[in-house]
């Protein structure tokens, strides 16, 4: 639904989702998590941050009660409450949540996975936006590098970082 941007349609069936999985498996089983995850990031897209948190730190509780602590899911959820925070303003609980994230993804993923890239450049877009060029170009430089070596050269996410770079040094 994210590509029509049938977002109502999206939640209602995500809700129903959560509903029938409420049914049949335990509150806190993996898959209720990655129904909460879902659920927020279509609000994400309507622009209700404050609802896609409080979905994110549901998904997050549920993690937390049924998967090890440094599961990626709990990586994903710490990067998407990043955007959100980044979003509204709270820059020191966004980088503590790109941080907490970076630490899980070095831990439980190969050196050159695409989520790290990922985190560098929030984390990198975090920099940029205090002023600090000199941070942020590193955390691009090593997203691109991760992205050159692990996603097919014509990938959106190596075009985005690639922009990124080209912004930032234009300042």
């Amino acid at each position: 639904c994210n590509v029509q941007k049938r977002y109502t349609e999206a939640i209602e069936m995500l809700e129903k989702s959560v509903e029938i999985r409420l049914k049949v498996l335990p509150a806190n089983h993996p898959d209720m998590g990655t129904s909460l995850i879902n659920i927020s990031q279509v609000l994400n897209a309507l622009g209700q941050y404050e609802k896609a948190i409080n979905y994110l730190k549901k998904a997050f509780e549920n993690n937390f009660n049924s998967l090890p602590p440094d599961h990626p899911s709990s990586s994903i959820i710490r990067n998407n409450l990043g955007q959100l925070y980044h979003r509204q303003g709270k820059f020191k609980e966004a980088r503590e949540m790109y941080e907490r994230s970076l630490e899980i993804q070095l831990k439980v993923f190969l050196a050159d996975h695409p989520d790290i890239a990922w985190t560098y450049n929030n984390i990198a877009v975090m920099y940029e936006g205090d002023g600090d060029s000199t941070e942020a170009l590193g955390y691009y430089h090593k997203a691109l590098q991760i992205e050159l070596h692990s996603l097919p050269l014509n990938h959106p996410d190596i075009a985005a970082t690639y922009n990124n770079l080209a912004s930032l040094l234009q300042e």
